[in-house]
């Protein structure tokens, strides 16, 4: 069975601020999320691939089948960003009332290819 879900409603990134005070949430599209991040909109377009392959999240206590992803840790010393072993993830029940509490082991990321991506992202979109 097919299940058809209408597109989001778009807000302008000019409107970012009103809108998340009015209603909680916005939807921005990649032009407005480049604008605002400072990355070009070329290295935010070269993730889709990434997002259009996320498994489903097998740890729904629900049984919904409503999220997909995967799971990368890293570490932060100074400047230096670097990706560790794969582990579990974690959060606890009063973090996430719904799913927390239990220990979920997530599917990796791809190699390593997301942390390059990203780098890359941030190192051609510096302005300075």
């Amino acid at each position: 069975m097919t299940q058809l879900i209408a597109p989001p409603i778009l807000t302008p990134a000019a409107d970012l601020l009103p809108t998340l005070n009015d209603q909680g949430f916005a939807v921005l599209d990649a032009a407005g999320v480049s604008g605002l991040s400072g990355c070009l909109l070329s290295d935010l377009l070269a993730l889709v691939p990434f997002w259009e392959d996320l498994p489903p999240d097998q740890f729904l206590k629900d049984g919904g089948r409503y999220r997909r992803r995967r799971h990368s840790c890293f570490e932060l010393s100074g400047d230096d960003l670097r990706m560790v072993p794969h582990r579990a993830h974690w959060q606890p029940l009063a973090y996430n009332a719904l799913h927390g509490g239990m220990v979920e082991v997530l599917a990796e990321d791809y190699d390593g290819c997301l942390p390059v991506v990203f780098d890359d992202a941030f190192v051609n979109s510096d302005t300075d």
